[in-house]
């Protein structure tokens, strides 16, 4: 099984550079940066709402907070990263996810 550059030579423009849609591709990945940190900020509510019901627990201080929400942050740019290692290339009408098909 060897190296398969087709995918590779494909995206590369007429003037031999790699024409790759970052923007979009770092968009998606801030964003699930921010949807998992948001995610994790949820279990300060949960706390509080805990405690009002009577639940004895331990309320996270914002180091703490801070860690969490990291940490579920990189946890979700890492499953971006993995269904999406590198940008799509760019097309002259636009991005494209899918290979070309030569029909």
């Amino acid at each position: 099984m060897g190296f398969d550059t087709t995918t590779i030579t494909k995206a590369i423009g007429a003037k031999g550079k790699l024409m790759l849609d970052w923007r979009n591709w770092l968009y998606g990945l801030f964003s699930g940066m921010i949807g998992g940190a948001a995610t994790a900020g949820s279990s300060q509510l949960a706390l509080a709402v805990s405690k009002g019901l009577g639940i004895e627990v331990d309320v996270l201080h914002w180091k703490q907070l801070g860690m969490v929400m990291l940490v579920s942050g990189l946890v979700s740019a890492f499953a971006f990263l993995k269904q999406s290692p590198l940008p799509p290339k760019e097309t002259d009408q636009g991005t494209s996810n899918k290979p070309s098909n030569p029909s």
